[in-house]
């Protein structure tokens, strides 16, 4: 969704200024009434205003540019050592492991930038009803409400990926395509360097 708001905000700030006068004498020449283009271009600019505070937000993460009357989005790339993990991390949870757990995984992804997925087995009391695991999600990406914008964290309900990884204990830390777990409520730099047998992460 932010990648969409990112590309309509560099589309409209690239025809604006080369369009808007054109765009006005031809409404104008459709019988379109004073007070509609002024509701329209007022909708315009509400949408451009948000548009930009929108892509200035997430500015660091994608550059947007215009190349032969195209719009082209590439995720910016990490800086060389940035990226100390390629491979996919399943981190395996439940809602019965306490909030301050859940918390300090997700800040400790976000901050260590990896491809990281935290991994419920169900819905909470069933997926009868889905709010309570969308509002339990909603704590735990914004810490808390601490984080009001939320973090880039994805948070999955998937059941077969359980099985696959045989876990029946959590939390749980697997690589993707790995049979190896490493489980318990550790830090996850000393799960990732249990999985990797590397001294440092």
């Amino acid at each position: 969704m932010m990648l969409l708001f990112l590309v309509l905000w560099t589309a409209f700030s690239f025809s604006f200024e080369e369009n808007v006068t054109e765009w006005i004498q031809k409404l104008k020449e459709e019988g379109i009434t004073k007070e509609r283009i002024e509701k329209r271009w007022k909708e315009y600019e509400d949408l451009a205003r948000e548009l930009k505070r929108i892509s200035e937000e997430r500015k660091d993460e994608y550059k947007v540019y215009k190349k032969e009357r195209k719009i082209y989005v590439e995720k910016n790339k990490k800086k060389k050592g940035e990226e100390k993990v390629k491979e996919r991390i399943y981190i395996f949870m439940s809602s019965s492991v306490p909030k301050e757990v859940w918390y300090e995984y997700v800040r400790q992804v976000t901050e260590m930038n990896i491809d990281a997925v935290l991994v419920l087995r169900g819905c909470i009391g069933g997926c009868k009803y889905i709010k309570p695991t969308l509002e339990f999600i909603h704590d735990v990406i914004t810490l808390g409400g601490k984080e009001e914008k939320g973090l880039p964290v994805e948070v999955w309900i998937d059941p077969i990926l359980f099985r696959k990884y045989k876990v029946k204990v959590v939390p749980c830390v697997a690589i993707e395509g790995k049979k190896k777990l490493s489980c318990g409520d550790w830090n996850l730099k000393w799960h990732l360097k249990e999985l990797f047998k590397r001294k440092e992460f």
